[in-house]
């Protein structure tokens, strides 16, 4: 982790640039992001298996207050994680794009979806989680540090 705060006080991983924007597949959602990333991991929940229709979610964490809405406003579902915290997932229902993720776990971070970025390239996973419930046939980077459950808090 990069040891320098966000605007939050909160550590950024240092993996990347500090300005994003990205948008859902009809463009109707449109978003920036101004901050560094605090981390680009790779969740393999049965949560995001089942909103990405794959073996993971590929995501990169903000604090909140980084994001901001250019156009529209996305639809909320919510959900009781397992951690016990409700777990919320924000899209667009027109075209069906999953942008956005968060929890009252940790209601200072969203999780930008790598996929809506209008350059995901930047995405370069730095963790694994939930890999308890990671398919065999979705491979894992052994060399990437990995976490049966949620990352433990620092």
């Amino acid at each position: 982790m990069d040891p320098r705060p966000g605007r939050a006080g909160i550590p950024r991983a240092g993996v990347g640039p500090s300005h994003f924007t990205g948008q859902c597949l009809c463009s109707a959602i449109q978003y920036e992001v101004t901050g560094e990333p605090i981390g680009m991991v790779k969740c393999h929940c049965r949560d995001c298996q089942r909103e990405t229709g794959g073996g993971q979610a590929a995501t990169v964490m903000f604090t909140a207050e980084d994001l901001e809405m250019k156009s529209g406003s996305p639809k909320v579902f919510a959900i009781q994680g397992e951690t016990g915290h409700e777990a919320f997932r924000r899209f667009w229902p027109d075209c069906g794009s999953y942008l956005f993720a968060g929890s009252t776990g940790r209601p200072d971070f969203v999780g930008v979806q790598a996929g809506s970025l209008d350059d995901p390239s930047v995405f370069k996973t730095n963790a694994h989680v939930w890999t308890v419930s990671a398919q065999h046939w979705d491979l894992l980077d052994r060399d990437i540090s990995q976490f049966e459950r949620t990352r433990p808090r620092k």
